[in-house]
C-alpha cells in the first residue's frame, strides 16, 4: 500500500516573495499539488501497490472563517493574510482534491481518509462530504470523513494512526493508539503515527514503545509571520510504502525546486 499526503498545503495562504523568500498563492498551491502527485505516483508505480491511502485535509485550506465576509481566520480566530475570496478558495481545494484522487485511482483503488487541521476544522469536514458525494458511485474510491480527531488504518502487519497533531502531545500518541484501537493494536506488529501541522520534513519525531511518530512535510511557502518568527522548513511532499507482511518499506519524496 502507498500512503500519500499533501499535508499543510494551505490553499488560500499568501506570501510575497521579496519579503518571505518565495511567493505563494492559490495558483502556486494548485500547481505544486499537481506536480507533487505526478512525481510521487510515478515513483509509487514501481512498487505496484494494491491500494493507495490518500490523506485529505490537514490544513489543506488556510482559513475556516471570514471576517465580515472577507479575508479569513483560522478556526479559533487567528487572522490570516489570504489570497482571494473563500468561495474561490474552496472551489480550488475541491479541484485539487479531485485531481489528486483521480490521478491516484489510475494506479490502484484509493481509500480517502479526511482529517481536519487547526486552520480548517469546519471547512475540511465540508470538503470531505463534497468528495464523498463526488465519488459515491465509484467503486474504486472509498471516502472516510470521520469527525473524530484521530483515525486508524490497518494494512497487513501495519497499523497507521492519522491526526493533524496540533492538540496531541507526541508522547501521548502511543497510548492513545493502544486504547482507541485496541483490537487493531493486537493484530499488528508495526505501528506508525502520521501527523502534520509542523510543516517540517517527513522525519521521525520520536519513538515510544516501538511506535514511530512522523511529521508529514508541507509544500507551502512560509508567510510573513513564519519568516518574522524564524520558522522555516524544506518544502516537500511525501509518500510512504507499506508491505503487507514486512511493514514499512520506503519513503518517496517530492521536493519543491527553486522559488515557486
Amino acid at each position: 500500500m502507498a500512503v500519500i499526503s499533501l499535508a499543510d498545503l494551505h490553499i488560500g495562504a499568501l506570501a510575497w516573495g521579496p519579503e518571505t523568500g518565495a511567493p505563494y498563492d492559490v495558483e502556486i498551491a494548485e500547481r505544486l499539488a499537481g506536480e507533487a502527485m505526478s512525481d510521487m505516483l510515478r515513483k509509487i508505480a514501481v512498487w505496484k501497490p494494491e491500494r493507495i491511502l490518500f490523506i485529505l485535509g490537514n490544513d489543506l485550506l488556510h482559513t475556516d472563517r471570514t471576517i465580515d465576509g472577507k479575508g479569513g481566520s483560522t478556526t479559533r480566530g487567528t487572522i490570516q493574510e489570504t489570497d482571494g475570496r473563500w468561495q474561490r478558495t474552496f472551489r480550488i481545494a475541491t479541484r485539487v482534491s479531485v485531481a489528486a484522487i483521480d490521478a491516484a485511482r489510475q494506479l490502484a483503488p484509493v481509500d480517502v481518509h479526511c482529517k481536519a487541521g487547526n486552520h480548517d476544522t469546519s471547512s475540511a469536514f465540508m470538503l470531505g462530504d463534497v468528495i464523498d458525494a463526488w465519488y459515491r458511485n465509484d467503486e474504486s474510491v472509498s471516502v472516510v470523513n470521520d469527525p473524530a480527531p484521530r483515525s486508524y488504518v490497518e494494512y497487513g502487519a501495519s497499523m497507521i494512526g492519522i491526526c493533524h497533531g496540533h492538540n496531541e502531545k507526541p508522547d501521548k500518541l502511543p497510548i492513545l493508539m493502544a486504547t482507541e484501537a485496541a483490537d487493531m493494536w493486537a493484530r499488528t506488529r508495526f505501528r506508525d503515527w502520521l501527523t502534520a501541522h509542523r510543516h517540517r520534513k517527513g522525519v521521525l519525531m520520536s519513538e515510544e514503545s516501538g511506535v514511530q511518530i512522523y511529521t508529514m512535510p508541507s509544500l507551502c511557502a512560509p508567510d510573513s509571520w513564519h519568516v518574522e518568527n524564524a520558522y522555516g522548513h524544506r518544502r516537500s511532499s511525501e509518500a510512504r510504502i507499506y508491505n503487507r507482511r514486512t511493514g514499512p518499506a520506503a519513503h518517496l519524496i517530492f521536493n519543491v525546486q527553486g522559488e515557486r
